[in-house]
Parts: structure tokens; sequence; C-alpha cells
């Protein structure tokens, strides 16, 4: 089939790399933030960033470092840059100044922002943007003009005043020589903007002539993301009833294959570098796990960190024997400490989420299984994010927590399934038993900080997606197809109040404790 907008297992699932403490509030802005600096090529003296008053920023961009991502990526940097956390102390040394505020923007989502940057000679952009969720964003507005960007393409923008056909004249033999690029013009009062998108950087001498037309303001950008797009791409599936229809026809048995196969043709990589890539992520997890087990950093809310401590008393005091379980809970714990700390982390598929599928992989490397196919494991689990974004969703502001920590959740159980060598409709069981079981959960972080109930809400996801493993491969029915639990929670989510999304306006938040917590903090 052919999609123009199709998920990719790095782009949309597993990743960023990133500084915590939240994919959709750090990450995200910091990309948002990295692609205006691309467009603008300028010096920036002056910063504007506006958020919605009716969205989740306003009570959260403190405490989940959104001021901080888009501060950084407006100087360059990536999500993953190790000073992401004094991007604020950066940008008064290099005399950048910023204003943060709220206002009415009638936005459509709630991770919705207007920037406007003024670079030292006047010279000022306005861009409208939108963080959709696991570190993914979306230009919605250059100057006026409504575009769609996504970071997932090479972009040339000509803001044209009277020499639009000149311009078109040029990149029109651009894209017929380069099949994966195509051109979209539009048009605000007497001006047209012709956006040209690519899957491959644009040639030196083909920039230097758009260049040239006078009354014409070129706007440049590489990929942000990590996988470039195709305007068509040929996917062999989207959901999880079609993998099932694919394997069957294709006579495919195994979970690890039907991920490579999906994204190998998402992305036009080979199967090798595709392992490489989910491998080098592999990597960045284990060493969340082995920075957070430390526990020798300060966070950044109210608690201070426990994973070691955990780890000790486990070995001093009397408590249950749930085997396996304990290392999950310490591991997820021990990662979703250091990410609020705005350590190094990986989105899986949010940071919010970020202990979940480490905490289950790392475990079961630990008790034997082997690297390669624990690496496999991270695909499969890629797969099912996968399924999920094409249908719903992993912005806690649109969908609540049941989209973070319950798609993480559901992706680690059919890793798991694929790790104990069952079947592909086994591991889609799983999936989404592992989904049914957290439906509904709310958003409620305290003090808009990814402390409490985040960290120990991922270790309980990481504990229900063992349990709805093993429940499957003895045989439990979940009855209800993944694909139909995946709409469900993305219509749960649409009955769900803006309260208990993200916004700290209901849940936990409204406790007397949270309250007396969150006014300490400001």
């Amino acid at each position: 089939m052919q999609d123009i907008n199709t998920v990719s297992i790095f782009n949309d699932v597993i990743g960023p790399i990133m500084a915590g403490p939240s994919s959709s509030h750090t990450a995200g802005p910091a990309r948002i933030g990295k692609i205006i600096y691309n467009l603008f090529n300028e010096e920036i003296s002056h910063i504007d960033i506006c958020f919605d008053i009716n969205g989740s920023y306003p009570a959260t961009y403190r405490g989940q470092g959104s001021d901080k991502g888009f501060i950084a990526g407006l100087m360059g940097w990536d999500a993953e840059d190790e000073r992401l956390p004094y991007a604020l102390e950066a940008a008064g040394e290099n005399n950048i100044s910023y204003h943060f505020h709220s206002a009415d923007l009638g936005a459509a989502h709630p991770n919705a922002s207007k920037i406007t940057v003024t670079s030292k000679n006047g010279r000022t952009m306005e861009v409208d943007s939108h963080s959709t969720g696991g570190g993914a964003f979306e230009i919605v507005g250059i100057d006026g003009f409504l575009v769609q960007m996504c970071g997932d393409f090479y972009e040339c923008i000509c803001i044209c005043q009277n020499n639009d056909q000149q311009v078109l004249e040029i990149m029109h033999p651009y894209v017929e020589n380069k099949k994966n690029s195509h051109i979209v013009v539009r048009q605000q009062g007497n001006k047209k903007m012709i956006q040209l998108s690519s899957s491959s950087p644009f040639d030196e001498d083909f920039i230097e002539k758009v260049k040239a037309f006078e009354d014409t303001k070129v706007l440049t950008t590489d990929l942000i993301m990590p996988i470039a797009s195709f305007k068509k791409v040929e996917i062999p599936f989207r959901t999880a009833q079609e993998a099932l229809n694919y394997s069957c026809h294709n006579h495919i048995h195994s979970l690890a294959e039907l991920a490579y196969i999906y994204e190998c043709t998402r992305s036009g990589l080979e199967k090798s570098v595709i392992k490489e890539k989910a491998r080098t992520i592999y990597q960045a997890m284990k060493q969340s796990i082995n920075n957070g087990i430390k526990s020798d950093f300060k966070m950044r809310g109210f608690l201070e960190p426990k994973a070691s401590k955990m780890r000790q008393n486990l070995l001093e005091r009397k408590t249950t024997d749930i085997g396996v379980l304990n290392s999950i809970m310490i591991y997820a714990t021990a990662v979703m400490e250091y990410n609020s700390s705005m350590g190094t982390v990986v989105a899986a598929p949010t940071a919010g989420s970020c202990g979940v599928l480490p905490a289950v992989l790392c475990t079961m490397e630990e008790n034997n299984y082997p690297l390669e196919k624990v690496i496999d494991g991270l695909m499969v689990a890629g797969l099912i994010g996968v399924f999920i974004s094409h249908q719903a969703t992993f912005a806690a502001e649109v969908c609540a927590c049941q989209a973070e920590n319950g798609s993480a959740s559901s992706m680690a159980a059919a890793a798991m399934v694929y790790l104990c060598d069952g079947t592909i409709e086994e591991g889609f069981s799983a999936a989404g038993l592992a989904l049914q079981n957290m439906l509904g959960l709310i958003c409620d972080p305290i003090g808009g900080l990814v402390d409490i109930p985040c960290v120990n809400r991922n270790a309980a996801a990481a504990s229900n997606a063992l349990t709805s493993a093993n429940m499957t491969l003895t045989g439990f029915d979940s009855v209800i197809p993944l694909d139909e639990v995946i709409i469900a929670m993305r219509e749960t989510g649409k009955l769900l109040p803006s309260e208990l999304k993200c916004t700290g306006k209901g849940g936990l938040c409204i406790t007397p404790t949270a309250m007396r917590i969150a006014e300490g903090i400001t």
C-alpha cells in the first residue's frame, strides 16, 4: 500500500536518544528549535515563545524542560546534547534574550507554540509548531504561510514576491531527476511559498541558483529526524491484522522478521544497517540503567534517587519473591530517575515511559537470553509501536498516560513473547492484553515534573508487560484483537477531560500533598 506519512521505528517509536525528562516536552521542543535555527540561518538575538493557554505547556514547560529544549535547539543543539540542561545559562552567555508566555492561540494541538526569533540586525521569523509525542513534531506555519514539515525531509523553501515561475523552472527539473522529491506551492496575499522536500541532500549549485533571485527569501534545513521519508513508499502493512495477513501469505513465522521487513521497506536501508541502529539504541538503554543505578545525581524535582538503595534493600530486607520482576522494578526506576535528572535516555516510545523497555530487555539479557535476540526483541517492540502510532498516538497530552506507559508495556510484552519463542499471533495478543490492562490511565505529573507518579508507573508498566506475556504464553485468551485495543485507547483518550491529560489540573495533582509540593517547587 502507498502512504505519504508512514511511521518509522527509529523516527517515531524507538528514540530519540535524548536528554530527559520528556520526549514531547524536551526532545520535541529541541528538534523544533533546531529546525528553526537551520531555516533562519542567522545569529539570533531574541526569542519569544508563546504557548496556547489551554494546552499542556503552561503548567509543565519549566518542570519538564521545554524551556531548555526550545532554547537549546534555537542555539543549534541536538536533543541528545549533554549541554541541554544548561541551555538557559548558555543563552545568557551568548547575549540571547528569551521570553516565555501564554495566550489563546486557538490551537488544535495541546502542545502548540508560536515562536518568533529576531536576529541581531532586526530580521524576524514567526513559526507555529506542535510537539506531537515521542520526540516527533510538526511545523505548521512560517510567517503566515501554512506549511507541513516534520523534520524527515531536506527542505528548501522559497518565499517569492514576483518570480515564482522562474524558481519553479529550476525546481521542476530537479524533482524529475530526484525521484524522492516533491513540490508544494502555497499563496499568502501577493506572495507565494514554494516548498521543495527531498529525501536526499540538495546539490550546492542548485541552492545557489535559487538564492540568486531577487525578492526571494530562501530557507533550507537538513534532516532533523534519523530516517528520511519519501513522498510515497510501498509499505507491506500498517496494522496488526494487515501484518498477520502478510505473514500468512508470505509464510513468515517470526515477529522479528516482520519488524525488519517493515523498517527496511520504510527506510530503504539494508537489514544490517537497521540492526546496527537498533544495537546503538540498545547500548544507550543499558548505559541509562548503569548511570541510573548509581543514584549519584540530583533529580530536578522533589525526589531523591532511590534505585541504588532499593537494590541494597532487596539483599537486606525480607521481600516477596517475584523473581526477575525485582530487577525489572529497580531498572525501570533507575532509568526514570536518571531521566528526571535530565540524563541521557532513550524514548521508547516516550521519555515518560523510557524505563519500561530497557528494564525488560536488559533483565532478559542478564538472564541468559542471547544479545542478538534481545536486539531483535527491541525491533519487535518497535513493530508494535508502529501499529499504535499509525492508529493512535504516544502523546499523553492527547490520550493521557495510557498512550505512554500503556504503549511501552504493550511493546515490551510482544518483545517478551518473541524472546520466549512465541508466535506472531501470541506476540500481538500479549501486546493487546498489556494495553487492555492500562486503558484509561491518566497523566497527572505532580508539579509538572516527571517524578511522581511517572517513576512508579514505569515499574508497574514493565511488570504488566511480563505478566501479560506469560499469561498469553500459558494460554490466556485476550479476546479483543490488538488493533481494536489500540483504537479503544485512542477513543478513551478523546473521552478523558483535559484535566487528566498532562495539564496538572486533576488526578494526583490536586491532592493536598501534591499541591503543597507544587507550591514548594514554584
